[in-house]
């Protein structure tokens, strides 16, 4: 939430992680984005465990999957979707 008078960011207390096991999964699959970066297949499992990935592995995923919305795989601390319609 945001406060118009300051521009600044309201913390709200809740706290959000990415969903990098879906997301990869959705993407196509460890393999598949193994290959569209051309990294070893451990790569992907490296960006499950530690849900990180750089703005480069967005862009070439998105480069081969255009319709993947980043923002649904984005969850609070009970798992479910914080992505608003």
């Amino acid at each position: 939430m945001y406060d118009n008078m300051k521009s600044t960011i309201i913390l709200t207390g809740v706290e959000m992680k990415f969903n990098a096991k879906k997301f990869i999964e959705d993407a196509g699959g460890v393999r598949k984005i193994a290959e569209v970066l051309r990294k070893p297949r451990t790569a992907p499992y490296r960006m499950i465990n530690t849900r990180y990935m750089t703005s480069w592995h967005f862009e070439k995923i998105k480069e081969v999957n255009p319709d993947i919305c980043i923002d649904d795989y984005f969850e609070d601390d009970n798992g479910k979707r914080k992505r608003k319609v």
